[in-house]
């Protein structure tokens, strides 16, 4: 249901209700107004190998033993291939020309429209922000828009059909790439309650006196983790003196919320822990720019989840970049943007 060409991409287009959240049982039953219903069976896709487990505990082994996933790779004596994002099969989406720039998994594409009419117009199609390859996306983006200029395109329209979202710092890597020198900002808060102040007070103790030579994989996820003070700023963009500061509660609409914060994305040791360094801060700061904020264009067809969200946020409220949205629910009248998270 709700199926969209553009998540070919991303979630690979089976629609909204292809991953459910909870089980959903045997069938799918769906009512439609008419007072007719249709009922489907549901199926399951193993995407990943279970040979051998055949228990609880093969499962925990193969799965969930974090000791053998970090252990190191056996050494190769092949050199690695340098990271491109020209790709020899690139994946061409229906009613899409092919990429002239493209990330590995799919999950970011450029596109340059092939009418005569709209020789200025180029397409950055962003179908998911799922995908952890940080580095493939930094530069499949950045050789889209070089090529851009290279072919001196105009108008940009900014694709996230379907996009259910992903990893959060992508959509901040997207803003600083399409509009440098504007300072992404947004304000997050928590719901404030007992669980999240004992994981803050937690996380903030363990990486009070962290340094760049205690960074691993596990670390690494914790340090970037909203619970950690040292990574938030408060919205003057100075660091909070403590987690009690960064927790609250502050009385809003009847629901007790931490205080607004930032992330602070300048911090090299957050930038370490990713092993990433965000468009706009740090030794990435000097970023050239493309296309002026009139001159582009957001598209969406009433889903853009979590992540997405965020991007659409930071293009509207710091640049006013306008959006158009197209699909959905067959019926007149105006539409949401966003859909599919809430706030």
């Amino acid at each position: 249901m709700f199926y969209s060409t553009n998540s070919l991409g991303g979630t690979g287009g089976l629609g909204r209700f292809a991953v459910p959240v909870f089980y959903p049982g045997d069938n799918t039953t769906i009512s439609f107004e008419n007072g007719t219903t249709t009922t489907i069976s549901n199926t399951a896709m193993v995407i990943s190998d279970f040979t051998g487990v055949d228990s609880g505990e093969a499962f925990f082994e193969k799965f969930c033993n974090l000791e053998e996933s970090l252990a190191p790779a056996p050494t190769s004596s092949v050199e690695p291939s340098p990271t491109s994002s020209t790709i020899p099969t690139p994946t061409v989406m229906p009613g899409y020309p092919s990429p002239v720039a493209q990330d590995a998994a799919g999950s970011i594409a450029g596109y340059f429209l092939e009418d005569d009419d709209f020789a200025e117009v180029a397409i950055l199609s962003i179908p998911t922000f799922s995908i952890p390859d940080f580095s493939g996306i930094q530069k499949a983006l950045e050789d889209f828009l070089s090529l851009c200029k290279e072919q001196a395109k105009k108008k940009l329209i900014v694709d996230v059909q379907g996009n259910p979202g992903g990893v959060l710092v992508l959509a901040f890597e997207v803003f600083g790439q399409l509009l440098p020198g504007l300072e992404p900002l947004i304000a997050q808060n928590l719901r404030a309650h007992e669980t999240l102040d004992i994981f803050g007070q937690a996380i903030t103790d363990l990486y009070s006196d962290f340094s760049a030579e205690d960074l691993d994989e596990v670390n690494a996820l914790g340090y970037v983790s909203p619970f950690n003070t040292r990574t938030l700023l408060n919205l003057e963009g100075e660091n909070f003196a403590s987690w009690p500061d960064v927790y609250g509660p502050v009385e809003a609409d009847g629901a007790n919320l931490t205080t607004l914060y930032q992330r602070n994305f300048n911090d090299p040791l957050f930038s370490s822990a990713l092993s990433f360094v965000i468009a706009g801060f740090g030794n990435r700061s000097e970023i050239p720019e493309y296309f002026q904020p009139e001159d582009m264009i957001i598209l969406t067809d009433g889903r853009c989840d979590s992540t997405c969200s965020i991007l659409v946020n930071l293009l509207r409220e710091n640049a006013k970049i306008q959006t158009v949205t197209v699909g959905g629910r067959p019926q007149f009248g105006p539409m949401q943007a966003v859909g599919g998270v809430r706030g």
